[in-house]
């Protein structure tokens, strides 16, 4: 038997409204990661797209899915696209969200789900996780 991974980003309510009933029913889990900027209210970064009004999980919502066993990590604060920030932005999302995930969990969240690739132009974006909190390292890319 091979192992199946579920994961699903930006935490929309209808995760718990319809796929946390279904991974329930099978007997699975699943890892979510959760723009922490947006819990009780709306997708705005999507209003671009017009999906800015789809409502995003509840924080007593995300308590009850993590306490059955979901693994909720962060997608940054703001969802913000970390490929178009700076090493101080960028370490200030991933500051940010990942302590109030562990302040509405009670417990460390060690995992994170990027948006977009980490490497912008000629900079080389690593993100490692140490003294319990992320760090962005941005570094020049060797060129031949």
């Amino acid at each position: 038997r091979k192992p199946v991974v579920l994961t699903f980003d930006d935490a929309f309510e209808d995760f718990y409204l319809s796929v946390w009933p279904l991974l329930q029913e099978y007997n699975a889990t699943a890892s979510l990661f959760v723009a922490t900027g947006y819990l009780d209210g709306v997708s705005q970064w999507l209003e671009a797209l017009h999906e800015g009004r789809r409502a995003i999980i509840r924080r007593a919502q995300l308590r009850e899915i993590a306490e059955a066993g979901i693994d909720c990590g962060s997608h940054t604060h703001t969802h913000v696209h970390m490929d178009t920030v700076g090493e101080k932005k960028g370490r200030q999302e991933l500051v940010i969200s990942k302590a109030l995930l562990e302040q509405i969990l009670g417990r460390p969240v060690t995992t994170f789900a990027v948006q977009h690739p980490l490497v912008v132009d000629d900079e080389e974006v690593t993100l490692r996780l140490g003294h319990g909190v992320w760090d962005v390292l941005f570094r020049r890319r060797e060129t031949a």
